[in-house]
């Protein structure tokens, strides 16, 4: 037995100088494996179990990107955005902060619904109150959702409020920005021609109530609403319209303005 002792000793030195296993890294490295055989939503779970093993691990910002990456590729948004929302504890600036939320928000554009547009590009407006990007993403998300950017489709008018809400703040901030202006005309448009058809559908059941009977006085009292509404709009619509055209002049070659 003696003569197999120092053999024994020199394994158990080996064994006792020998690193134990990063779970961290044996996670990431069946990651990018997986990701390679294009098996993405599994290689997203293993990102995802490798940063959970050790999230101060050098890098670890990068194994939460490639996580959201392979989501995003195995088709799974949700998931994508979770990932990469883990990233801001990551970010020490508030552009870079701002930058992730627009990041994520772009993803939804892209792949919707809407509403997560909205809900990321809002979290950035909190962040940054002066932020015109976000104000003209919820713009349109809210204009889109409002009917103003399809002549096809119906308008929706407490969506058609909100995209002029937002685009008042963007021209509050920037009043030299000409496209709030004609983007916020274009809503107001969509919603007088609303007030229009509202005030006609009133008019048709005017003419076919019996005078007098509460069907009648019903038809009378939307059509004058609609008219009051139709009125207000126009009165923001024509100085708009006039504000549009003063930007969009083209000055003459010897540096004056058209006549």
């Amino acid at each position: 037995m003696t003569r197999f002792t120092p053999l024994v000793a020199g394994l158990v030195g080996v064994l006792a100088c020998s690193k134990p296993e990063d779970p961290a890294q044996i996670h990431l490295d069946k990651g990018d494996e997986l990701f390679t055989k294009n098996q993405f939503k599994e290689a997203a779970e293993e990102y995802r179990l490798s940063f959970e093993a050790n999230p101060k691990q050098k890098n670890a910002e990068k194994v939460l990107e490639k996580e959201a990456y392979a989501y995003m590729k195995g088709g799974d948004t949700n998931q994508a955005a979770a990932a990469l929302m883990k990233t801001m504890d990551f970010k020490t600036t508030l552009k870079e902060k701002v930058e992730l939320l627009h990041t994520i928000a772009n993803i939804y554009v892209e792949k919707g619904p809407p509403e997560k547009v909205e809900e990321y590009y809002l979290a950035a407006l909190k962040l940054d109150p002066n932020d015109t990007d976000a104000l003209a993403w919820l713009g349109e998300v809210a204009s889109q959702l409002g009917g103003a950017r399809s002549a096809k489709v119906g308008a929706v008018p407490k969506y058609l409020e909100k995209a002029i809400g937002y685009y008042d703040q963007a021209i509050a901030i920037n009043p030299n920005a000409l496209l709030p202006y004609v983007n916020k005309r274009i809503a107001l448009l969509k919603w007088a021609d609303y007030e229009r058809i509202e005030k006609e559908t009133a008019e048709r059941d005017l003419q076919a109530a019996k005078r007098n009977s509460p069907a009648a006085k019903d038809a009378k009292e939307r059509a004058e609403k609609a008219q009051a509404h139709m009125d207000e709009l126009k009165a923001q619509i024509e100085p708009l319209s006039g504000k549009i055209s003063e930007m969009t002049k083209k000055p003459k070659p010897d540096g004056g303005t058209p006549g």
